[in-house]
């Protein structure tokens, strides 16, 4: 078996492991606000309930970055590059070294 550290043969595996770890590293912490403030003794259903209104507010707000991710699992998934490859896009020259 691989260490998560160690480069795997698939490609694809390369470039979801860090974003599947961003995204569980993420959750947790959400997780550990959420059952921190449960034991302070706040409230949290009406908490989340407040944050599901402003929630809207804030998918308005955040479109463009939700549009970016659904482009991330595109590139993910249909391989236009991949990593260490060089790209040139209107002037400016880099390679890729991650999708995040």
């Amino acid at each position: 078996m691989n260490s998560p550290l160690q480069k795997t043969d698939n490609d694809l595996h390369d470039q979801l492991l860090p974003v599947l770890r961003k995204g569980i590293k993420m959750t947790n912490g959400v997780l550990a606000v959420i059952i921190g403030l449960n034991n302070a003794g706040y409230n949290v259903g009406a908490l989340i309930v407040g944050l599901g209104i402003g929630g809207l507010a804030l998918a308005m707000a955040a479109k463009d970055t939700v549009s970016n991710i659904f482009a991330e699992f595109t590139i993910l998934t249909d391989k236009p590059f991949r990593l260490k490859d060089r790209i040139i896009v209107s002037g400016y020259d880099d390679t890729v070294e991650d999708l995040l």
